[in-house]
């Protein structure tokens, strides 16, 4: 019950979070002009070419979900703002139960309870988590599927060494949120790799006739997946297509050449003089990457300009070096136990390295958008996101095996103290910031 009752209080802290920044946070306040697509979408019910407008060129689950919602809302006499705001609260919602799985995928991996409400309590108030939900864009769905799909693949691959028994509805389940993920956001198509997994592991083990099904499945998922891409390839020409190859939007923007981009400097000296995005450090991939997932960097919530904002970028930056290098100490300090043989057994961990590959993609993912557009805003760690629950999953089942209940309960107080000063920040600055954006506010159709 007491077990429960630390859960519930977790996650009910980070809806807080959330709300707190929903609540200041206006619906047309976001990197990308996700609006234009949603309201296409609502007034034709069709695809729209992926040249029809910035973001017309993303797959369509977030869009077509969001033109109901919307719908929907006007159905209720609700406002032109309020609609939008309903259709800005998907995400948050969104966000809270992919706390609640995250225990749940934590529990499945008999993570102990104390190491659990550390990992939780750091997704809860995690910067770039906060942040992302707040706004209307399709970065946040995915991060929704991306964990049901790995959630799939656990239960499905539990049920297999505990059992020997293959699960249908729990493949049926990694088929079908794979998808999902994969028309959401292109990036998804990733997920496909554990339903391929999951059947190269059983595959063995089936009479032909569930080979036959398995098999068709997979297909099937791999069909749907890319059927969207297949459709813009035949308007466009281009596989994988972007919005930067019809629009020129990014021209001028910094680095603007892969020979300028820095993709092995981290400059946290510069980055504490100047939290925000400055030349000094708007070149370098790994501070980029850091310092989207530890602050507002890019200041769409909170402006240099506000009182107490730079030392509010230097305090979340020193949470986050914090947190990379009680990462990376739990990295040596279990590198150092293991024998060959424990390698060697990690090595053939069937779930450990399906997720580890899946991992590895989703890190390589602003890598490879970087080469393809070297521009500061394909340095974006929203593209790693949807693989934060993998990571702190696989930190929590391989790494922090030893028990300190002073240091467990420790961090779990310094974690929530930052939440509540993170977003204090930006629940008070943020009105003041709206008029002095990285950005424009979008206007709302």
């Amino acid at each position: 019950m007491r077990n429960t009752i630390f859960v519930f209080g977790i996650i009910c802290f980070g809806l807080v979070l959330r709300l707190a920044i929903f609540c200041v946070s206006p619906p047309n306040n976001s990197f990308d002009d996700h609006l234009e697509p949603i309201m296409i979408y609502k007034n034709s019910m069709n695809i729209p070419l992926p040249n029809q407008c910035w973001e017309c060129y993303q797959p369509p689950v977030y869009y077509g979900l969001c033109a109901i919602v919307l719908s929907g809302a006007e159905a209720l006499d609700q406002s032109k703002f309020n609609s939008w705001r309903l259709v800005q609260l998907v995400n948050p919602l969104i966000s809270v139960f992919v706390l609640f799985l995250f225990y749940r995928i934590l529990l499945q991996l008999e993570v102990s309870l104390q190491k659990s409400l550390v990992l939780l309590s750091f997704l809860a108030v995690l910067p770039i988590d906060l942040l992302t939900c707040s706004m209307i864009g399709n970065d946040y769905l995915l991060v929704l599927f991306s964990v049901l799909t790995f959630y799939s693949f656990l239960r499905f691959h539990n049920q297999i060494i505990q059992s020997g028994h293959v699960g249908r509805l729990n493949f049926f389940l990694l088929c079908f949120f794979s998808v999902l993920g994969a028309l959401t956001k292109q990036h998804g198509l990733l997920l496909i790799i554990f339903p391929g997994a999951a059947l190269l592991l059983m595959f063995k083990d089936l009479s032909w006739r569930g080979r036959l099904l398995f098999s068709t499945m997979v297909l099937m998922a791999i069909i749907s997946s890319l059927s969207n891409e297949i459709m813009k390839f035949r308007a466009t020409g281009k596989f994988l297509v972007s919005n930067q190859d019809f629009y020129n939007y990014t021209e001028g923007q910094f680095p603007g050449a892969i020979s300028r981009v820095e993709f092995f400097t981290f400059r946290f000296y510069n980055l504490m003089k100047a939290p925000f995005m400055s030349e000094q450090t708007s070149a370098s991939f790994i501070t980029e990457i850091f310092a989207r997932i530890f602050f507002d960097y890019e200041w769409r919530f909170t402006s240099p300009h506000a009182n107490g904002a730079i030392i509010a970028g230097q305090v979340a930056y020193v949470f986050g070096a914090f947190w990379v290098l009680y990462f990376v100490i739990l990295l040596i300090i279990r590198c150092r136990g293991f024998t060959r043989n424990s390698l060697q057994l990690l090595r053939f961990n069937s779930f450990f390295t399906v997720s580890a590959i899946v991992l590895i993609f989703f890190a390589l993912v602003p890598f490879v958008q970087t080469l393809r557009f070297p521009y500061f805003s394909s340095m974006k760690a929203t593209f790693f996101l949807p693989g934060v629950v993998l990571f702190l999953a696989l930190i929590g089942k391989y790494l922090m095996k030893t028990t300190n209940k002073t240091m467990d309960y420790s961090l779990i107080v310094i974690n929530l103290s930052f939440g509540i000063y993170f977003v204090l920040i930006i629940y008070e600055k943020l009105p003041f910031s709206l008029s002095q954006l990285s950005g424009p506010l979008w206007s709302i159709p």
